[in-house]
């Protein structure tokens, strides 16, 4: 008789496992930018950093999900930076490659990968800036300059 499989650790979340597979594909991305082989110790060191990190991101991230322009700005930035990046090193990943479909899979892999690190580098940025508390801070000084271009304009 077929004995039930029980999980130690029931409380694995879809949050989690799409953070470990955001992870695994910008270590992939990291590989195909390095030229790195599947055999590189490197491989499991970045995996296991960038999972580190995009959790603490993802715990601290509370604040510029608040604000849409931020989060909007950041994937932005994150979009422009990975593309460039793709666009420079997309025929040196792909020249290996013979079948159209695999160039295709590859570029994607890395422009998504890239996109997902750059996004939570910003985040992380965002975080260390002091988040909401820097962006209330410009608020607070572009309304001083206002108010003071409004008195010379008067």
């Amino acid at each position: 008789m077929m004995g039930k499989l029980k999980l130690k650790n029931k409380n694995i979340d879809i949050v989690s496992i799409f953070y470990l597979i955001k992870a695994f594909i910008a270590t992939w991305a990291l590989q195909f930018l390095f030229g790195m082989t599947v055999r590189n110790p490197l491989t499991v060191v970045f995996f296991v950093v960038l999972c580190v990190w995009m959790r603490f991101v993802s715990i601290n991230r509370q604040e510029s999900e608040k604000n849409p322009l931020v989060k909007l700005a950041v994937c932005a930035v994150s979009l422009v930076a990975s593309g460039f990046l793709v666009k420079l090193s997309s025929g040196r990943v792909t020249e290996s490659f013979s079948s159209g479909l695999f160039k295709l899979l590859a570029v994607a892999i890395m422009a998504l990968g890239l996109w997902a690190l750059f996004y939570e580098l910003l985040q992380t940025v965002y975080f260390l800036a002091g988040g909401d508390k820097a962006a209330e801070k410009v608020k607070t000084v572009e309304k001083k300059v206002d108010t003071v271009a409004d008195k010379e304009n008067e």
